[in-house]
């Protein structure tokens, strides 16, 4: 024991820096950022704004399972998160709205919001059969009565039409530079493929098809085939989502 400490004591006289495992070294050329937990926050948002990309969430909870717990859904605002290398702990300002002449709409005109585009535990129907596995929840779950018209959020062409398996009855339209929305879950659909429509025209009647415990819109974005976050992406074009 002696005879290690004399080796410890002396690489340190040389200057040598070492690494232990689970100390960050000082000598680190890019220190981990900071960020504070607001009021509406949760991994996968934080991930999408300060690190550019949502699949980074699970970057972000295994520096944090300390301070988080094991319930990654289960964070409070003004806890103190560590972010991994690129991302920024700045809270991003909104972008600046201009008028865009009511190009983006909400889809439905009275909604209330379940589901946010987040982590979620799996979900059964009452009977204990599984609807969904746990994972991301890829778009936002809208409640609405059964058969509420559902309009498009954007002008743009109808590029897919019909049952998509758990997603029930759903219409996705492309809106141009690769962005694409999808109406899910519907009881009834309005569109037939390749047709073009307007800001807020009809593509379906809110239901209960697919994979679904109950009457609501799943509303999905995609980029290039990617799913992404919508609520930022549509209150940036002067869209509120209320509830997310």
């Amino acid at each position: 024991m002696r005879i290690i400490r004399l080796l410890f004591l002396s690489v340190l006289a040389l200057g040598v820096s070492l690494l232990l495992p689970g100390v960050a070294s000082a000598n680190t050329s890019q220190a981990l950022a900071t960020y504070v937990v607001v009021d509406g926050d949760w991994l996968s948002k934080i991930a999408s704004r300060q690190c550019g990309s949502v699949s980074r969430w699970d970057d972000i909870y295994a520096l944090n399972r300390g301070v988080i717990g094991a319930n990654p859904n289960l964070i409070y605002q003004g806890q103190r998160l560590s972010l991994p290398s690129g991302c920024s702990g700045v809270l991003a300002a909104p972008v600046a709205r201009t008028s865009t002449g009511g190009a983006w709409r909400s889809p439905l005109v009275s909604y209330r919001i379940t589901t946010c585009y987040e982590w979620r535990r799996a979900l059964y129907d009452s009977n204990g059969v599984l609807i969904s596995r746990a994972g991301l929840h890829e778009g936002l779950d809208m409640s609405a009565p059964g058969g509420t018209r559902v309009g498009a959020v954007a002008a743009g062409k109808v590029v897919r039409v019909g049952w998509r398996g758990g997603y029930g009855r759903a219409v996705e339209v492309a809106h141009g530079g690769g962005v694409t929305s999808m109406y899910a879950h519907l009881s009834s659909i309005s569109v037939r493929y390749g047709q073009s429509v307007g800001v807020g025209g009809m593509v379906g009647r809110v239901g209960t098809s697919g994979s679904s415990t109950g009457n609501h819109l799943h509303l999905g974005m995609y980029r290039y085939g990617a799913h992404f976050d919508p609520t930022p992406y549509l209150e940036d074009r002067g869209v509120p989502i209320r509830g997310c």
